[in-house]
């Protein structure tokens, strides 16, 4: 079975979910041969004919379920927050700092509060840690407003050994927003410091309350 999942050449996601589809399956034991459109009932008497006809039967389903999942995915990202950035559904919840409409002219007030804030910690492999997009997004935005386009090569590695996690997320962020006018990127900025969710921060202090 292992062997033709991995014959498949699949997203590595829906190999993974059809394995353990798989291992639920054999357990609670083989669907009677009658019901499998590929085999024959006198087919069915080796384990990897077993996982052939469980690939018929159940691929283009996972196929569809993976989809869905990832189209999930996808919308949460858009929406700059969501499970797939494993920080948390209260991320996606509405920012009580939300307005009607902003002024460019506290972007310099702001520039000085954002990268105080109580910034969620998230763990990346080797004891590295980063902040919740939504930091990066407003360090972009500094950056842009105050020293245009980015330039700098994109870093590799950290000083104390390993990826440097935090630099590369401050580079991919700055660079995402190449060409993006100053005074957009400094309006913009004001927006995204009032909206991003409550959810990236261990406690919100914005507007001088803690929420």
């Amino acid at each position: 079975m292992i062997a033709a999942v991995m014959e498949q050449n699949m997203h590595p996601q829906l190999t993974a979910a059809l394995l353990k589809c798989f291992a639920q399956y054999a357990e609670e034991g083989m669907q009677s041969p009658g019901t499998c459109p590929v085999l024959q009932p006198d087919m069915h008497s080796t384990y990897a004919k077993r996982g052939s006809c469980f690939l018929a039967l159940h691929l283009p389903a996972a196929r569809t379920k993976l989809r869905k999942l990832l189209a999930a995915k996808e919308a949460g990202a858009g929406a700059g927050n969501g499970a797939a950035n494993g920080r948390g559904a209260g991320l996606a919840e509405r920012s009580p700092h939300a307005k009607s409409s902003y002024d460019v002219s506290e972007f310099d007030a702001l520039i000085g509060q954002y990268e105080s804030l109580k910034w969620r910690m998230i763990s990346k492999p080797g004891g590295a840690v980063v902040k919740p997009d939504d930091f990066y997004r407003l360090y972009a935005l500094h950056m842009q407003a105050t020293q245009g386009d980015n330039t700098s090569e994109r870093p590799m590695w950290a000083e104390k050994g390993g990826l440097d996690f935090e630099g590369r997320a401050r580079w991919d962020a700055w660079s995402a927003v190449k060409g993006l006018e100053a005074d957009k990127a400094k309006l913009r900025f004001v927006r995204t410091y009032y909206e991003f969710p409550p959810g990236a921060l261990y406690a919100d202090t914005r507007g001088g309350v803690t929420a």
